[in-house]
Order: structure tokens, then sequence, then C-alpha cells
């Protein structure tokens, strides 16, 4: 498995705004065992289901502009860190949930 190199300000930064007012719930329990092969609907499913807590924390916690600025080599670096980070903790399904999450919360 490959390590993330998450500088200090990341750790920070992502708990922060992250973790502060997170609630697990049976939805996010169900994220957190979901196996590679799930099925399109449960993947759909289950995003719906993760949105609208995603969506009250983006809102209570919006991301300052100036994170990227903080990394050492710049918006590239920063980007390809949280991706690396992803990729480490989720399996193919649970990337593809975190995508459609996000895509109906208007983060991508």
């Amino acid at each position: 498995m490959r390590r993330s190199r998450c500088p200090r300000w990341c750790r920070q930064a992502l708990g922060a705004l992250l973790l502060r007012d997170y609630e697990p719930d049976d939805a996010t329990d169900e994220f957190d065992t979901l196996p590679p092969d799930a099925d399109e609907e449960r993947r759909e499913r289950l995003a719906r289901r993760i949105a609208p807590q995603t969506l009250a924390l983006i809102e209570k916690h919006p991301a300052p502009p100036q994170i990227t600025e903080q990394a050492t080599s710049g918006q590239k670096a920063a980007a390809g860190t949280v991706i690396e980070a992803l990729l480490d903790l989720y399996n193919p399904a649970q990337l593809d949930v975190l995508v459609r999450v996000w895509r109906s919360t208007g983060l991508i």
C-alpha cells in the first residue's frame, strides 16, 4: 500500500473541516463496508443517502480559498496528495460513491 504525503497543515485542515461536525450513521457505516463490486443501484442509493450530510458540512465549513496556495508545490501537488490519499483509503465502489456525492453537492 502506498503512503500519502499529506503535510501537517493538510491534516489539520481536513480534520477541522471534515470531522468536527461529522455524525456517523447507517449510511456512512454502509459506505465503510461497501464491497468493491457493489452494484450500480446500491452505489447510487448510498450516494443519495450520504449527500445531505456532506452538503451540510460543506455549507457549515467552506474550504478556505488559500488552502491550495499553502501547498509547497502549488495546486497540482495538493490535488495529487489528496488523490493519492483517496486511492489509498477507498476501494473502487467507495470512490464511485464519493464522486456521485461530490457531483450532487456541486463540488465537481
